[in-house]
């Protein structure tokens, strides 16, 4: 019994690290389909329960102890409220026919069924976490302890099996809360540190870092139209120069807050690409869109923006660059380039502009 139960518990361990692993939303496993993602959770957990039950403790000819009950519950963690139903059911099923179908074995299938439900209903209402998730466990294993004591008449050796169920379960699922919720700090902290390499520490805009990994995430694709902006702030040396480097970081950082929000409300990302330089993407806008998003974002900047510096207000304007996929280029280093080229355009005619590298293409053969 002792072997059976260290094996018992090693596979559950097992268990524990590598759903929780193939729940990170960083994971190559992880489904960003909630729906979907919680079906692989309850399939895998599912997967996992016949290992447990064929790795069982047998404490009579017909009646077994195994984890499968913490297997459920923690797949209602991670994976939602149809994840115990499907995990519950392949479990169910395959206790009705560990033993030949024997009305012991149909019997804990039933119930370990009806437990699913049950906690999929409850899921339905309230999410399961790990923080009250052992409310669950403690009620679906009594109630199964209860089950066990009456499923084969009272006797005091179904009374020891019974304690020995929720001893042996309890002791399980608190291991497995513990390590669950180790692996939590740990994934969040993994999260946090990717987090923190992908953001500038000065505007809390992505960095360059960020913009390459995305950017190459949409060239990718190939199949929808996207824009890109370089917008440089005029005459940043000089504000640097007159106010300070203090007013400059205040600069940056107010113009993050306009740039985050205008993104935000038109379906694209900003990025602070270095010094006063920033980048914005703009998915599913093509070359006369993105121009519009970009005339009212320097119109805003140009009547709107000000900062105080000591008794003096600061204020700016800024100029962009526009190229689109694919007419100015299929390659993240071409449309850099058309609209660096634009930029540079809109700097030398006066600033406090907005040019696509179209208009400065035709202006050219003009």
């Amino acid at each position: 019994m002792l072997l059976e139960t260290v094996i018992n518990f090693c596979v559950l361990f097992t268990f524990c690290v590598l759903l929780y692993s193939f729940s990170y939303k960083n994971s190559i496993f992880h489904t960003a389909t909630p729906v979907l993602h919680g079906i692989a959770v309850g399939i895998f957990s599912g997967l996992i329960g016949l290992v447990l039950i064929q790795t069982s403790i047998s404490v009579s000819e017909e009646i077994i102890l195994d984890t499968r009950f913490v297997v459920i519950v923690l797949s209602s963690v991670l994976g939602g409220p149809i994840a115990p139903l499907i995990s519950g059911s392949i479990i169910s099923l395959s206790r009705m026919g560990f033993g030949d179908f024997t009305q012991t074995a149909v019997m804990a299938g039933l119930n370990t069924f009806i437990c699913s439900i049950f906690l999929s209903l409850l899921a339905l209402k309230k999410q399961v976490t790990l923080k009250n998730a052992t409310y669950y466990f403690l009620a679906i294993s009594i109630e199964t302890a209860i089950f066990l004591f009456f499923l084969a008449g009272f006797t005091w050796d179904k009374a020891w099996q019974s304690i020995y169920f929720l001893l042996f379960t309890n002791i399980s699922f608190f291991v497995v809360l513990f390590i669950a919720k180790e692996l939590e700090k740990h994934f969040k902290n993994v999260e946090l540190v990717e987090n923190l390499s992908e953001t500038d520490f000065l505007t809390g805009l992505f960095n360059s870092r960020k913009f390459e990994k995305v950017s190459q995430d949409i060239i990718k694709n190939k199949k929808d139209v996207f824009s890109l902006m370089i917008i440089d702030i005029d005459y940043f040396k000089k504000i640097n120069d007159t106010y300070g480097h203090l007013a400059g970081d205040a600069v940056l950082r107010e113009l993050a807050v306009i740039l985050k929000d205008f993104t935000i409300t038109n379906g694209g990302s900003a990025y602070r690409y270095g010094g006063e330089e920033f980048f914005l993407l703009f998915p599913q806008r093509d070359g006369e869109s993105s121009f519009q998003i970009a005339e009212s974002l320097r119109l805003f900047v140009q009547n709107e923006f000000v900062i105080t510096s000591g008794k003096q207000k600061v204020t700016i304007t800024i100029s962009i660059g526009i190229s689109t996929f694919p007419s100015n280029g299929v390659g993240m280093d071409e449309l850099y380039t058309c609209a660096d080229r634009a930029l540079y355009t809109a700097k030398r005619n006066g600033r406090n502009k907005v040019v696509h590298i179209n208009q400065r293409e035709e202006a050219r053969k003009n």
